[in-house]
């Protein structure tokens, strides 16, 4: 059949405990309810629908004859089918053949092809542990409006409003490559990386070194550092596409709003940033968010899209003038290749573009090539 392979052993073992304990509690491979069930005008929500459906079916768990037919009915809910099907597989023995699915969001895992269930789903619900392979099954129900969220120690629905427990923050950040350390302020949790300041993070001040900032709807703070963020490597899964695939649906708008901080070294601080730069910062994060631009770019990509939109003044390297001082210049040229008079006449050529401009120096930029 095709999508089947013979199992080897670590997948028989892997299987076989994995639907031993199914069997031995279904219930424990739901998502538990934070939510009362009922929508506006008395309808019932389609979690509690299915979740009705799957509780008669555990009641026959062991009736492999009645299973048979459930698994194969042409009506009725698809993740019930699914798990008729799972709990029939349950009784096997021996594990020989195995379906392997494979999804670039969801993951992957071997399952046992059983009934007229989803792959997918009969994938989903035979690897419960993991954690984002399990919430397939149920993506129906977060089309029609239902948010899930998955976690290490847990797996719940919230019904149709997005409200992430607690719980499930802390372990995707514990999960995170990031090694964040946390305060509390005005009673909420504010994360950061090495290097920032949590009370900066959480009144969003300037900063010199730059963030970007995760802030959730129910006022929990996480402030990832640019250099954190520039430490990404092609072995490292995006922080955003990580913290996404914990939820279901995977909409991060839903549950916190993004922004970011970044000035060059000497921008007055009571200065807000040009519109071009802000501009400029919330396309990026828009890439970011959206996977079309790589994590390892995203502070570079920042620092650049600020600096081009900054129209006053002078830029060197990283650090913003005035232009009106010859010696702050020649000091900020300091690291720059060349020798002191050639610094010096660097410095007194771009102290007059700024204070006597001429149309040929204004928005005058010099790179290594010229």
């Amino acid at each position: 059949m095709r999508g089947t392979k013979q199992a080897n052993e670590a997948t028989a073992k892997k299987l076989a405990k994995e639907l031993g304990q199914f069997r031995e509690n279904p219930r424990s491979h739901l998502p538990a309810m934070a939510f009362s069930g009922k929508l506006r005008w008395g309808r019932t929500d389609p979690v509690t629908k299915t979740l009705s459906e799957i509780e008669k079916i555990i009641k026959k768990k062991d009736d492999l004859k009645w299973l048979s037919k459930r698994m194969m009915a042409k009506r009725g809910d698809d993740v019930a089918k699914a798990f008729a099907g799972s709990l029939h597989a349950s009784h096997d023995e021996q594990f020989s053949m195995v379906g392997q699915f494979n999804s670039g969001s969801f993951g992957s895992g071997s399952y046992v092809r059983r009934g007229d269930g989803k792959p997918g789903y009969l994938a989903g619900i035979q690897n419960f542990a993991n954690l984002t392979l399990r919430m397939l099954p149920w993506e129906d129900h977060a089309k029609r409006g239902m948010y899930f969220f998955s976690w290490e120690g847990g797996f719940v629905c919230t019904g149709p409003k997005p409200q992430p427990p607690k719980d499930w923050l802390e372990d995707v950040l514990k999960r995170s490559r990031f090694n964040l350390s946390r305060a509390d302020i005005d009673g909420h949790p504010v994360w950061t990386t090495e290097g920032l300041e949590a009370d900066d993070v959480h009144s969003g001040a300037s900063s010199a070194t730059g963030y970007v900032a995760f802030r959730f709807h129910s006022g929990a703070v996480v402030g990832l550092g640019l250099d954190a963020l520039a430490t990404f490597s092609k072995k490292d899964a995006p922080f955003v596409h990580h913290l996404a695939l914990s939820m279901l649906p995977p909409l991060l708008p839903s549950v916190l709003s993004l922004d970011a901080v970044w000035t060059p070294e000497g921008w007055p601080e009571t200065q807000p940033l040009p519109e071009a730069s802000v501009e400029g910062i919330s396309k990026v994060l828009d890439a970011w968010q959206g996977l079309t631009m790589n994590e390892g770019i995203v502070a570079s990509a920042m620092k650049q899209t600020v600096m081009e939109g900054i129209q006053d003044g002078v830029l060197i390297g990283e650090v913003w003038l005035e232009g009106t001082s010859a010696d702050a210049i020649v000091s900020a040229l300091e690291d720059h290749n060349g020798s002191t008079e050639e610094r010096l006449l660097a410095a007194e050529i771009i102290r007059l573009a700024v204070t006597e401009p001429h149309e040929d120096s204004i928005g005058l930029r010099i790179e290594a090539k010229g």
